[in-house]
């Protein structure tokens, strides 16, 4: 109950429950869309998902959101 009583814990925590529901459905998305749409086995699109995250975070600073 300590967590609700501080504003500033309580607004981090609910930050942090927003971004990790976020992250899930980003990533069931991103399955979802390279099994179905790209046609690749599930065992293929976890491997290119685990492959292509670190080499997307490494060059996110260096070349900026394509958006």
């Amino acid at each position: 109950m300590l967590i609700v009583r501080d504003r500033v814990r309580a607004g981090a925590v609910l930050i942090q429950a927003t971004i990790g529901a976020v992250h899930i459905g980003m990533t069931l998305y991103l399955m979802f869309h390279l099994q179905i749409v790209l046609g690749l086995s599930p065992l293929l699109a976890g491997l290119a998902t685990t492959i292509t995250a670190p080499v997307a975070a490494r060059l996110l600073p260096t070349r900026g959101p394509a958006c």
